[in-house]
Parts: C-alpha cells; structure tokens; sequence
C-alpha cells in the first residue's frame, strides 16, 4: 500500500478502493468529468480524442467505452449519470507507476482544457 503522501500529486483523480463480493474487482485511481446533456457528452467525448459514439441500451444506460488510450495511458472510460468516469490502474494495488500515469492524464485533460492548469 502506498504511503498517502504519494498521491498528493494528484488534483483530480482519487483513490477508489475495492470494496465487496465482485470477483477481480482492484483499486483504482478514478476521476470524473461532468456533462449536462447528450451533446455535450458527444463533445466531452471527442475533446478526450475517443471516437465513440454515445448511444443507450435498451434499459436507458450508455453503453461504455471501454478501455481506450489517453495521452498513453491505458485508462479505462465508463459513462455515468452526468459523468465520464476515468479510471486508471493495472493490478489490484494501485502502485506508484498508476500514480504517475494517473498525473500524465491529467496534465492531458488540463492541456485539452477539461481540467484546470496547474501553476
């Protein structure tokens, strides 16, 4: 487990931890990207540099993603309500390598302009 202090470098991704029965359910480093409406989740989409067109299942759900590359960083994209959920992280630990990756995405987001600068 990683010291606390390792993951100050992160400004938006945070600690999501494992919890209950999911078979090879792990940690991970998520962040979420709000949208209010369908066109504005098409754009969120594309400003991501993902071509996936957001449609709905027959139950009114989106249909996620997946897993996609953003800035190099194998990083795992699902829809939520009013947000696109990144999440970043290759085994059951998060280990310092996802924290790193996790901090390359975001000065992604923040040069695409979807997160502040940091200064």
């Amino acid at each position: 487990m990683l010291p606390d202090s390792r993951f100050a470098v992160l400004r938006a991704f945070r600690l999501k931890r494992a919890i209950g029965g999911h078979a090879h359910d792990g940690d991970a480093l998520v962040l979420h990207l709000p949208f209010e409406s369908d066109a504005a989740l098409a754009a969120l989409l594309g400003r991501l540099g993902l071509t996936h067109e957001p449609t709905k299942s027959s139950a009114g759900t989106w249909r996620d993603p997946g897993m996609t590359t953003i800035a190099g960083v194998r990083t795992y994209v699902s829809l939520r309500a009013g947000a696109v959920e990144l999440q970043v992280g290759r085994s059951y630990e998060v280990s310092g390598e996802d924290v790193d990756d996790a901090a390359t995405v975001e000065r992604a987001l923040a040069e695409a302009g979807l997160l502040p600068r940091a200064d």
